[in-house]
């Protein structure tokens, strides 16, 4: 076991354990390291150095008896042995880019080998309130965007529009940070692909309906919540750090209302499952 303190990496995820939740939790990295970490002692193990192919980790949640995790690109040149993985392998084609994969505690498994960002459930930041709540997570390929759940043991897959193919690149850095979190009065909000989505808390195969479209944008939006009755967003945006002709920086938070979401832009998007297949 290593120090909290000296666990090396970006951090991008944390979920609950599979054996022993009341002691210890798992840490997912962005360059695909899994830690797990006790939270009395904040000792430290690094489980795995990268289990499954895919670059920049995002997303990680636990339901269902399996840990999930999602890389959300795929490095320019596979730079990784088949050998090193623990499941998955380098791409066969232009499709294959990021990864959505699980961990039973035994077997990694991999449920596409697409672009994922978010995965989460009706527990939210809090995690899955018992063993049969669904899991989500939200990617796209280059036909539209992909929403993944995860009912009763088994995944289903569901394909909404793209607002916009700006955040298409194949690292998948320029999504900072799509995801889908309550932002009070019961209400969840999905943020993909330059759409804002009213997203229902009660979302199962059984009761699909109500994903509504209620706004685009152009913004890096990297995480929401709702604060005394408000809607928050961080955006992350120009800074002079990086652009000294922007004159100043445009990082900052953004406070509103989640009907206001509804004046930005146009509720429209294009794509769809057979778009490009050959």
């Amino acid at each position: 076991m290593i120090p909290l303190s000296t666990m090396p990496g970006r951090m991008t995820a944390t979920a609950r354990h599979l054996t022993d939740p009341a002691n210890m939790v798992y840490f997912y990295d962005m360059e695909g390291m899994v830690y797990e970490a006790n939270v009395h002692t904040l000792a430290v193990k690094k489980l795995f150095h990268k289990p499954v192919p895919g670059w920049h980790g995002k997303g990680a949640y636990t339901a269902q008896g399996r840990f999930i995790i999602a890389n959300n690109g795929e490095h320019q040149v596979f730079d990784i042995r088949k050998s090193d993985l623990q499941a998955g392998e380098a791409p066969k084609n232009d499709d294959e880019k990021g990864v959505l994969a699980s961990w039973d505690g035994n077997k990694w498994e991999i449920i596409e080998r697409k672009q994922f960002t978010d995965i989460t459930g009706p527990g939210g930041i809090y995690g899955a309130p018992d063993d049969k709540a669904p899991a989500w997570s939200i990617g796209w390929d280059k036909r539209s965007v992909i929403l993944k759940l995860l009912d009763n043991g088994q995944w289903y897959t569901y394909r909404l529009p793209k607002a916009t193919r700006t955040y298409d690149h194949w690292g998948g850095w320029y999504t900072e940070w799509p995801r889908i979190r309550e932002v009070g009065n019961g209400k969840m909000l999905m943020d993909m692909h330059g759409m804002f989505y009213d997203f229902p808390k009660t979302f199962t195969r059984a009761n699909s309906a109500g994903i509504t479209p209620m706004g685009s944008h152009l913004r890096y939006i990297p995480d929401f919540c709702e604060w005394n009755g408000q809607l928050v967003l961080s955006t992350d945006e120009t800074t002079i750090l990086e652009n000294p002709y922007a004159g100043r920086s445009q990082s900052n938070l953004w406070f509103g209302t989640f009907d206001e979401l509804k004046t930005w832009g146009p509720a429209s998007g294009w794509g769809g499952p057979g778009w490009k297949i050959r």
